[in-house]
């Protein structure tokens, strides 16, 4: 079985206190998550809410309906 779309898809998450740093991580490891530390400024960073809990939430739920996409074409072929 190979990687999910989550787990190929890396997001910035922009930290408010660094502004204009931002930090890569992949989605898998965002979803589920209610805050990170900024590994530049070793502030708190909310996955949540605002910008960055937006973005994940709105990306995790693409990914999901592309692996869905990819399931329904796996089957259709067998």
């Amino acid at each position: 079985m190979g990687l999910s779309t989550a787990e190929r898809v890396f997001l910035f998450v922009r930290c408010p206190n660094c502004e204009t740093k931002s930090v890569d991580k992949p989605l898998a490891w965002l979803i589920g998550k209610d805050e990170m530390i900024c590994p530049n400024c070793r502030a708190l960073i909310n996955l949540e809410s605002g910008d960055n809990g937006l973005r994940i939430q709105k990306l995790a739920r693409t990914c999901a309906e592309i692996d869905q996409s990819i399931s329904e074409l796996d089957e259709s072929r067998l």
